[in-house]
């Protein structure tokens, strides 16, 4: 055995925990990224409705609720969609910010823009 191959148990045990600390990380951000693009399908789903191209503003955050309610979306409110025509067509955009807890008072802000565009 003149070369010795492989990894180290100090290598492995290094490599492992980064890998074990990444996919943590992962399981915390993710969940934040699924409300997302939620709330995107959701806002496109409503702007493209031909019923809803009529619709007032209150009937918009009234569907939108009801979506919401369904999808389980509890980051943005009816009242933080910002309605708007360009064009003669509807355009939805909900800003909002998430706090996600990673470890102890240790913290990720993710600041999203969903559209209907």
């Amino acid at each position: 055995m003149l070369r010795q191959r492989g990894v180290s148990l100090s290598g492995f045990l290094v490599a492992s925990v980064v890998i074990i600390f990444a996919v943590l990380l992962l399981f915390r951000v993710l969940p934040a990224y699924i409300e997302y693009f939620t709330v995107k399908k959701t806002l496109n789903r409503i702007a493209h409705d031909p019923e809803m191209q009529k619709a007032t503003p209150a009937q918009i955050r009234s569907a939108f609720s009801k979506s919401s309610q369904i999808d389980d979306i509890t980051a943005v409110t009816p009242q933080d969609l910002e309605i708007s025509k360009e064009d003669n067509r509807l355009v939805l955009n909900a800003s909002y910010a998430k706090r996600v807890p990673i470890v102890a008072n240790v913290s990720a802000c993710f600041d999203f823009l969903a559209s209907s565009e």
